[in-house]
């Protein structure tokens, strides 16, 4: 009964914590932020298979850049689930965010039942399971559209279970660790570096041959299929909009590496973990070599090739963390991993009661410090706003328009001035073409192909004087962004 009580009073602490961040009011708001982009794309993939049904294996988004708008990216299972839901309660944007912050948080309750069954005490394991959560970026992506989220909360449940030595935890692990490498194939590290971690301590796990092949069989074959599918699939449509090659740091110019590590260390080091939890991780890592031999083998060999992969994945993706924040979350886990390991002989060396008010000051103060940066941080995140939010309430008269003169979604769009591939098409629920600038020569200017093909434009702002295929109707009004029927 105590446990249980104990279990009920870390869910009110984090629901009360998520609430004071302002996290719950957030779930109806459009993508925003840094990488809305992105977000827009995900909600696409949703609004296609809600309006327009389409096959699970065949995914679409608004803008016919490709034949018909197909387009394929991360496994797109939550993607159908949300569409599907969505019928039911038609709030698919809420629905797609509730979906990736249940899986995200059910992750984090893994790993907190994964470190009380280790002997730590469950005020401990709480806080540790917080100060991995008290980061800007993952506050901000934990109910997002990215699905980078559904991928870390599964991968961290999958370490967790995977610290286990019986088969059947292991499996479940697997099927975790299988469905992130779907969704993110980056995240295929955790699972390659467990694989090789059976092998390689034998006497730690009870497990046969036949069983740890039947791991990498369960792990390979989904994932090689997928991702080759992936391939084909915008390959064959024409659609190379998803793709996301690798640039070794030894190809990337040096003023872009310098940029990207300037970048980095001024503005996203803190975002990604407040200086408190920073310390503190410094203080695990130290910690991990001063317990070294208390340490069970496989978890030294876990983290030992997970840093090894990490760092493989930092080389060959560094130029990115310029631009893309939440590439840090694939570190996650591996933290995780290092604080899992390390807690259990810090709680063993604290057997007096002076040193064991130590340890609980030790991560409170950090957790609180943590908790409190996030605390004034996030606001400014969550109430960022771009385009897509600003023109949100003209976009929903478009929308009215639209649906008086096309009930069945069949128009085509043609959006001047829109960054995005699909941001203000899903709003318009139509399919068409997305124009990042407003031509204003021959050599910018929208093919007569393109034109012949839409039914509306819609300029999201004024089209200056020089518009050889856009002139017709001119465009008199005042008032932007301006739904015109072609």
């Amino acid at each position: 009964m105590m446990k249980k009580i104990q279990f009920l009073l870390f869910l009110l602490i984090t629901l009360v914590m998520l609430g004071s961040l302002g996290y719950f009011a957030t779930f109806t708001q459009l993508p925003n932020g840094i990488h809305f982009i992105r977000q827009s794309d995900s909600l696409s993939f949703v609004l296609n298979y809600l309006f327009f049904g389409d096959d699970f294996l065949k995914p679409t988004n608004f803008n016919l850049i490709s034949e018909q708008g197909k387009a394929a990216s991360e496994f797109p299972l939550i993607y159908f689930i949300s569409a599907k839901l969505s019928a039911i309660w038609h709030q698919p944007a809420a629905i797609l965010r509730v979906i990736h912050a249940l899986i995200f948080f059910g992750g984090l309750q893994i790993y907190f039942i994964g470190l009380f069954k280790s002997k730590v005490p469950i005020f401990l394991a709480a806080l540790t399971t917080l100060l991995l959560f008290t980061s800007t970026v993952i506050v901000y992506y934990s109910n997002n559209y990215l699905p980078d989220i559904a991928a870390l909360g599964l991968t961290l449940g999958g370490v967790s279970l995977s610290l286990k030595k019986e088969a059947k935890p292991i499996l479940i692990s697997m099927g975790l660790f299988t469905l992130a490498s779907l969704i993110k194939v980056t995240y295929g590290i955790y699972p390659i570096a467990f694989l090789a971690t059976l092998f390689i301590c034998k006497k730690e796990y009870s497990l046969t041959l036949k069983q740890k092949l039947f791991f990498i069989v369960i792990f390979l074959i989904p994932v090689v299929l997928w991702w080759t599918y992936v391939h084909n699939y915008n390959l064959g449509v024409n659609n190379s909009y998803y793709a996301n090659r690798a640039i070794p740091i030894w190809k990337t110019p040096q003023d872009q590496i310098t940029a990207t590590t300037e970048y980095i260390r001024n503005y996203w080091k803190n975002s990604y973990y407040p200086p408190a939890t920073q310390l503190l991780l410094i203080s695990f890592i130290l910690g991990f070599f001063y317990f070294f031999k208390k340490i069970d083998f496989h978890k030294k060999i876990y983290l030992g090739l997970l840093f090894i992969g990490i760092v493989c994945f930092i080389i060959l993706f560094y130029q990115k963390f310029h631009d893309h924040d939440y590439y840090f979350m694939i570190v996650v886990p591996a933290i995780g991993l290092l604080f899992a390991s390390v807690l259990p002989a810090l709680v063993s060396f604290c057997d007096k009661k002076i040193l064991k008010i130590g340890l609980y000051i030790f991560l409170l103060a950090p957790a609180v410090m943590s908790y409190r940066y996030v605390w004034i941080k996030i606001p400014q995140r969550w109430s960022s706003e771009n385009y897509l939010q600003s023109n949100h309430n003209a976009f929903s008269k478009m929308l009215t328009i639209l649906e008086e003169a096309d009930p069945k979604h069949l128009d085509k769009i043609l959006v001047v001035g829109d960054s995005t591939m699909n941001g203000t098409l899903y709003q318009l629920e139509r399919k068409g073409y997305s124009f990042p600038i407003v031509p204003i020569t021959e050599q910018d200017m929208i093919s007569k192909e393109i034109l012949e093909r839409v039914d509306w434009i819609v300029y999201l702002r004024p089209t200056g004087n020089h518009q050889p295929l856009l002139a017709s109707p001119p465009l008199e009004s005042n008032t932007f962004p301006l739904l015109i029927k072609n």
